[in-house]
């Protein structure tokens, strides 16, 4: 962990002690003690009669639905019936999956949805965080082959998030963004990761907000009875056409489109197959992503596209 991750812990424990003091000095039937929740600095307060949270995070939150720790034993089957699953990588990513997961999230006055929360995710001074990854929840923009260059440009020159609200601008985060220098689709999704991600001598650039990875899509698949979602993951992903219970469980796929990701030659090939049939999807799209401040906290709605998480700062 990170010297400022630790002295931000030191400084969480030494608020709530003054708190603990504070209550202790007004109330004398509050039995107290602190727990540390997930080990992610986030703190809370108990008493007899109440729970009080101090400086969750977003990412907390969805760690604590779950119900597990990033460290737990790894199994890729779905925590119950949350919709979140491990992704069984080094980091232990914990990721939304299904067909339609309760993931919706408000941001910049429109719906987007939760793919996850990322571990290990390096921010332009270097510090080490685990946070919020969220993806627009319809297709920012679509064209052909022949004019679809100046539509992907909006997000990697930044003209797309200089459109975003102030406000919600404020809630993004400077990361690293790692550009696999490999065009090989034939790889399982935890493979692509480590392709994409994991080795640190890969080209790189620092956003606010870019492209979904191909190892993105492959994770937020459930499988189905007849193809388990153990065995999807195991599937190299130009091979995805041949087994639809793994594309078709996934929240993120859209028979319409093909989608744009991360690659090292700008996103101008469609290099990862997110549509399983080179024939067809030839109107390409793009939907921008990004990483949340470690600090947004979820402060209210369930998930659903109909109640989406509110996020503040």
């Amino acid at each position: 962990m990170k010297n400022s991750n630790l002295f931000k812990s030191f400084i969480l424990i030494i608020f709530s002690i003054v708190f603990i003091l504070f209550l202790g000095l007004t109330s004398n039937s509050h039995a107290l003690y602190i727990k540390v929740v997930n080990s992610k600095n986030s703190i809370e307060i108990k008493t007899n009669n109440h729970t009080v949270p101090i400086s969750e995070s977003g990412a907390d939150k969805i760690w604590k639905l779950a119900g597990v720790h990033s460290e737990s034993s790894c199994s890729t089957d779905e925590i119950g019936s949350t919709g979140l699953a491990n992704d069984c990588t080094d980091d232990h990513n914990l990721r939304y999956i299904g067909k339609d997961p309760n993931n919706y999230v408000t941001f910049n006055n429109e719906l987007w949805r939760i793919i996850g929360v990322m571990n290990d995710i390096e921010d332009g001074n270097g510090n080490i965080h685990s946070q919020l990854k969220i993806i627009k929840s319809n297709i920012l923009s679509k064209g052909m082959d022949n004019n679809f260059n100046t539509l992907y440009k909006t997000v990697l020159d930044d003209t797309y998030f200089d459109s975003i609200d102030s406000i919600s601008q404020k809630f993004v985060d400077l990361v690293v963004w790692y550009k696999s220098t490999s065009i090989d689709r034939s790889v399982s999704s935890s493979k692509m990761y480590n392709e994409e991600i994991k080795d640190k001598s890969l080209i790189n650039e620092i956003k606010k907000i870019n492209f979904m990875y191909a190892s993105d899509f492959g994770f937020s698949t459930a499988g189905n009875t007849s193809f388990l979602r153990k065995n999807c993951l195991n599937y190299n992903l130009d091979t995805w056409g041949s087994y639809s219970g793994c594309y078709e469980n996934s929240w993120i796929y859209d028979s319409n489109y093909w989608q744009y990701a991360m690659n090292s030659s700008a996103i101008k090939e469609y290099v990862y197959s997110f549509h399983p049939y080179d024939g067809i999807g030839t109107t390409r799209s793009i939907r921008p992503s990004l990483y949340l401040k470690p600090s947004i906290k979820i402060t209210g709605g369930s998930g659903t596209s109909s109640d989406p998480y509110k996020l503040s700062l």
